[in-house]
């Protein structure tokens, strides 16, 4: 049968791989699902369980709400939280 060719077998690199295409699928739709981080563009990508948060927001809050939602998924090893807040930097230059 088809499915029990040696290429539809499973192997570790797949299911790690799978593993985190599903972190990132449930951080993105955590970050779609609450009001505050819907409204601005996060991206989420994920490598051994290491989820990447990249993307701008208008404020540090929306930054650590983004975080804290995608920390808090079982299986998430760490979270790098590359968001920028561009108007957060805007209003501190012109104070200088």
């Amino acid at each position: 049968p088809l499915l029990e060719e040696r290429r539809f077998r499973s192997s570790e690199e797949g299911r790690r791989r799978l593993g985190d295409l599903s972190l990132a699928a449930q951080a993105k739709a955590i970050l779609l699902a609450d009001p505050l981080t819907r409204q601005h563009q996060i991206l989420a990508s994920c490598h051994d369980g290491r989820v990447t948060l990249t993307g701008s927001v208008r404020g540090e809050a929306v930054r650590q709400t983004a975080e804290r939602a995608v920390t808090a998924i079982p299986g998430v090893a760490h979270v790098q939280n590359d968001i920028l807040c561009p108007q957060a930097g805007r209003s501190l230059a012109g104070r200088i």
